[in-house]
């Protein structure tokens, strides 16, 4: 434990901007919570859209490449399924490979040792999840997907993205608890029929 405090004491006389994305990081954790939460498909994209363009910003100061490149992808990916079943060109299942072909990549492009893996193996269940229609499914493979992204920001020392990470786990966990509680409800309010 003392080891640990002295490692945070270093990093914070250290690096001006690891304490700044750390700050950064702070006001994203609001945001995460939302993601995984909001009832509606397109309400889950848009939050999460806002969150990776910051998140992006905020793994790059801490020097995590592999995170920084995932979450730029995942923009893209956000903006592309978002569209679908709106625009011809969003609804093509090709984007649903394309995306996944992406995120399998990121690791080689940036490299920092097997603790790549994690964020792109979180990332690839991502991509599945933000492509499903139901936002219980979405909800199921984004909370392994945040699993996965944990492990990564405990391991890369990002605090305030292990913080959104964890944030955004109760937030998928508390939302599939209202879909089992619905879920209940409705077969209920159905016998009575």
């Amino acid at each position: 434990m003392e080891q640990l405090q002295e490692q945070i004491v270093s990093l914070f006389q250290g690096s001006p901007l690891y304490v700044a994305s750390q700050i950064y990081g702070l006001c994203l954790c609001v945001l995460s919570f939302f993601i995984y939460y909001v009832k509606k498909r397109e309400h889950i994209l848009i939050t999460k859209l806002i969150a990776d363009v910051l998140s992006s910003i905020q793994q790059a100061m801490v020097g995590a490449s592999t995170g920084a490149l995932i979450n730029g992808i995942a923009v893209a990916r956000e903006l592309i399924f978002y569209n679908r079943g709106r625009k011809k060109w969003a609804s093509h299942i090709v984007w649903l490979f394309v995306f996944i072909f992406a995120m399998s990549i990121s690791p080689i492009l940036t490299w920092q040792g097997p603790i790549s893996l994690l964020p792109a193996t979180g990332s690839t269940l991502a991509v599945i999840a933000f492509y499903c229609k139901r936002p219980v499914h979405m909800r199921i493979f984004g909370l392994f997907a945040q699993i996965l992204w944990l492990s990564y920001t405990v391991v890369t020392f990002n605090l305030v993205a292990a913080l959104q990470n964890t944030i955004q786990i109760v937030s998928a966990s508390l939302g599939l608890l209202r879909d089992y509680k619905e879920y209940l409800a409705s077969k209920a309010s159905a016998k009575e029929a």
